[in-house]
């Protein structure tokens, strides 16, 4: 291994993380009916299909869902999206 491998690789980790975090907005939700890895993706590709969100962490054990977002979309639409996908927002 060369010692300028693992340079370029969190070089090229760095500017693909820059590019995924920047938003404007942040929201955080408590949620019910987070029981699976299933009802996990179905969440997240859901939610990642709305114009404006740019990072959906979603947390099966504290039952949570942060969502990065910009102007393009609002809490709102982000509410229903998660509500649409059958689970509730507290």
């Amino acid at each position: 291994m060369r010692k300028d491998q693992p340079q370029q690789t969190y070089k090229n980790f760095s500017l693909l993380f820059a590019e995924r975090t920047y938003f404007i907005n942040k929201v955080h939700y408590n949620v019910s009916g987070l029981q699976s890895t299933h009802i996990k993706t179905q969440v997240k590709n859901a939610l990642d299909k709305i114009d404006g969100v740019q990072m959906v962490n979603v947390d099966l054990v504290s039952g949570s869902i942060e969502v990065g977002f910009n102007e393009s979309t609002d809490k709102n639409q982000i509410k229903q999206c998660i509500e649409h996908t059958g689970c509730l927002v507290e």
